[in-house]
């Protein structure tokens, strides 16, 4: 059982992301020791460099609730933290406004949104176009309500992002096809278990 968090602070929104207008998420392990305080954290999954680097800077700050060294207690307990990073939600609001639901959005909405970023000579890495965006945060909803394991949103998490540029080139070929339709069979599995009607090709 995971010591409860007595003290948390919140990571700093790295400014040259928030002025991008991105969101993000980060999963940090750390050891909890017996009087609360945390060491050795590391990043298990991280969506951008600058929103792992924030969570690092506070974790060392963060107080979890002490516990005795009596019978089998050990000195040290695992425990993964999941951070998110959101913009203002009116921002995000906009954003979000016509993909409310993925399971019916389809390759258009994301080649329209790669089309926007194009024009316009930005870079936008796969993982912040708002489909896949809100593929993740599907998926930490999954998890933050109990539907399945911390190891079955990492792997999850992991078969996203390594089908991101796949989807991504489907989509550019075939406008028509549904965006939930190209994922990785373990991530629509999660999205299922989470709550969302897939309907199958």
């Amino acid at each position: 059982m995971n010591p409860d968090v007595k003290h948390m602070v919140k990571p700093e929104y790295p400014m040259e992301l928030r002025r991008m207008g991105l969101t993000g998420m980060v999963q940090v392990k750390v050891d909890v020791n017996a009087d609360g305080t945390v060491a050795n954290p590391k990043i298990v999954y991280s969506t951008h460099p600058l929103f792992a680097g924030a969570a690092l800077k506070v974790m060392g700050e963060w107080r979890f609730a002490s516990r005795p060294l009596t019978g089998d207690n050990p000195q040290q307990l695992a425990v993964s933290v999941p951070l998110m990073f959101e913009i203002e939600r009116e921002r995000r609001a906009k954003r979000t406004e016509a993909l409310q639901n993925i399971a019916t959005a389809t390759c258009l909405q994301l080649n329209r949104e790669m089309s926007h970023y194009l024009r316009r000579d930005l870079y936008m890495p796969l993982a912040e176009l708002t489909l896949f965006e809100l593929t993740q945060k599907h998926l930490m909803d999954g998890f933050f309500a109990g539907k399945y394991d911390n190891e079955s949103l990492a792997l999850g998490l992991f078969d996203l992002s390594q089908s991101m540029l796949n989807v991504t080139n489907i989509c550019q070929r075939r406008i028509s096809r549904k965006f939930v339709d190209l994922l990785p069979p373990s991530v629509k599995a999660l999205l299922e278990s989470g709550g969302m009607a897939i309907k199958r090709e």
